[in-house]
């Protein structure tokens, strides 16, 4: 439930979340349902992007920083890709022998 108004915006729109809201914030979208004169009302936004502008109580941040305090999405830097990540060579040593004498 948001407690406060927040307002963001996208590279076209601008839009607000009144107080008393319940919302479910997504990576690239926005559902929340309004409560206002004894109904819900449903919102969806679906134009939101990381770099989207949060302004919540005059402080504003990213759309994707704004998720990554709120626990809902990884912060960048600790999603790293498997390519990213360097092969150890692997030496191999020849086997023991299996019995006295014998050599590998």
């Amino acid at each position: 439930m948001s407690l406060q108004d927040i307002t963001i915006k996208t590279n076209t729109t601008e839009y607000t979340i009144k107080k008393n809201s319940y919302v479910f914030f997504e990576e690239n979208f926005i559902r929340y349902y309004n409560y206002d004169e004894n109904t819900y009302q449903y919102f969806s936004y679906d134009d939101l992007d990381a770099k989207s502008e949060v302004n919540k109580k005059k402080k504003k941040t990213t759309y994707e920083d704004f998720l990554v305090k709120l626990g809902t999405k990884e912060p960048v830097e600790e999603n790293i890709s498997q390519e990213e990540i360097p092969n150890e060579e692997i030496e191999e040593t020849p086997e023991s022998p299996k019995e006295p004498g014998e050599t590998p």
